[in-house]
């Protein structure tokens, strides 16, 4: 998700409020005027006084007219809250048996209230189904509920025969309008295109499509090539894989790359030692999932990442 702003300061400066440029000492000047040049003239002439003329008695001077007040200006409308639930475009679903599905459909509260959800309709490639909403890691301290601005998803049950991987269906939510409130505007986006989360192999980039949910902003858009080679880091901290696991290393996971080098690993040849990250005996990706982090302080995100590479197939 950087917007560049100018601001041109324009100062205007009153000539007659600089010394020397007609200020005080003129205005010293005008009076002397009214008290000798206009009075003889005025004395002159007979003419009656000036009622705006500073002689003239106060109590002698019209009173100004004042325009009449104009209309009341009417009250501020305030819109709404809104609880506003819209789609944003990503499913999974994990096996319970045969013959149902458990199926997370992800949305966004992206109105200005929490939404409480606790049931509701939705309809996913035309079949009609019963749901409840919940938080995706989120602030909110109320059950079925996402707080504005955060993620989270409707849970529901479909039939083992709707879902296939990596696919797109036409889903909406709320269909009872029971889930949302804030009047009309908040039903608009519930209709859309959700698509199944797809397999995550070693090269395709970590992202909501791949994982179903929106990864930690450490890894987002890298894949597990470029992260497992050290061509890019895959940590909060920028340190990339080769800082602890390199050549010279004592780690029992040391490739043959300088520290703090790159050099590309494939998931299929041997790593370190005789060993790949998958299909040997004791290939890497289960020990680097399973180690305690005391042994390999690898972050959550990570182990997540390599975990569902294996269970989606391990493919390059």
């Amino acid at each position: 998700m950087n917007h560049s702003v100018s601001f041109v300061v324009l100062s205007l400066l009153s000539v007659g409020t600089l010394p020397g440029c007609g200020g005080a000492p003129n205005e010293m000047g005008h009076e002397n005027e009214i008290g000798t040049h206009d009075d003889e003239v005025r004395a002159g002439r007979q003419d009656p006084a000036d009622p705006q003329d500073p002689t003239t008695p106060i109590a002698d001077r019209p009173r100004p007219i004042r325009p009449a007040p104009g209309p009341t200006d009417p009250p501020p409308i305030f819109a709404p809250p809104t609880a506003d639930l819209q789609l944003d475009g990503v499913m999974r679903y994990y096996e319970i048996g045969e013959p149902t599905l458990v199926q997370r459909i992800n949305v966004i509260n992206v109105g200005d209230t929490p939404v409480t959800a606790p049931n509701g309709r939705v309809s996913v490639a035309g079949v009609m189904l019963s749901g409840a909403l919940y938080q995706y890691a989120g602030s909110a301290t109320q059950p079925n509920t996402v707080n504005p601005w955060e993620r989270g998803y409707i849970h529901v049950v479909v039939p083992t025969s709707l879902m296939a991987p990596c696919q797109t269906y036409a889903v909406q939510i709320d269909l009872d309008h029971t889930m949302q409130t804030g009047g009309a505007p908040v039903f608009a986006n519930d209709s859309g295109s959700a698509s199944t989360v797809c397999p995550l192999t070693w090269t395709t980039p970590i992202d909501e499509l791949h994982l179903g949910t929106v990864p930690h902003w450490s890894v987002e858009g890298k894949s597990l090539s470029s992260i497992v080679s050290s061509f890019v880091s895959g940590r909060p901290d920028g340190a990339l894989c080769s800082s602890c696991h390199n050549a010279s290393a004592s780690y029992p996971y040391h490739p043959n790359v300088a520290q703090n080098g790159s050099g590309l690993i494939g998931p299929y040849a041997p790593a370190s030692g005789d060993q790949a990250w998958i299909c040997t005996g004791d290939p890497w990706w289960h020990r680097f999932v399973f180690l305690p982090e005391s042994t390999y302080p690898h972050t959550p995100y990570l182990r997540e990442f390599v975990q569902k590479w294996v269970s989606d197939g391990a493919m390059p």
